[in-house]
């Protein structure tokens, strides 16, 4: 009997931690997919909440486009978004691969243009966890 009871609270505290663990993955990926629709409608303002407004913030390819900390991230796109403010078509992300340790999580996916097989880059996103809510600091992109 002890045994079963045993057995039983194991398997309800593995399904409880399954589904917290895919409910954490599914608001990550909201926010990485969320700030992407943003950035294709240049609402600056929206795109902004979805980071963490710290010098911890990178943006970029690390390569010819790369900015630190969130003062130069809003400096270099803001004025970008205003310059240009025709929408843009949102891209398709798929292959999803997150890790969450804690208040901290890091995705990996690859991206594709809307109707294409192919990718046009692969990404990264490094999240953090403030006041419960998951908040992007570093935002990685490796062109094709």
């Amino acid at each position: 009997m002890k045994k079963a009871i045993v057995y039983t609270c194991f398997f309800a505290v593995s399904v409880l931690t399954a589904r917290a663990q895919n409910a954490e993955k599914q608001a990550i990926i909201h926010v990485i997919e969320g700030e992407h629709l943003a950035a294709c409608a240049k609402d600056f303002d929206t795109f902004s909440s979805f980071y963490d407004h710290s010098e911890n913030v990178i943006w970029g390819n690390g390569v010819s486009l790369s900015f630190k900390g969130w003062t130069e991230v809003e400096n270099q796109l803001r004025p970008l978004m205003e310059q240009m403010p025709n929408p843009l078509e949102p891209s398709v992300f798929y292959n999803y691969q997150i890790a969450v340790a804690g208040d901290q999580a890091w995705a990996t996916f690859d991206k594709k243009n809307r109707g294409a097989t192919t990718p046009i880059s692969k990404e990264q996103r490094i999240l953090v966890k403030k006041d419960g809510e998951w908040k992007l600091v570093v935002m990685l992109f490796f062109p094709l």
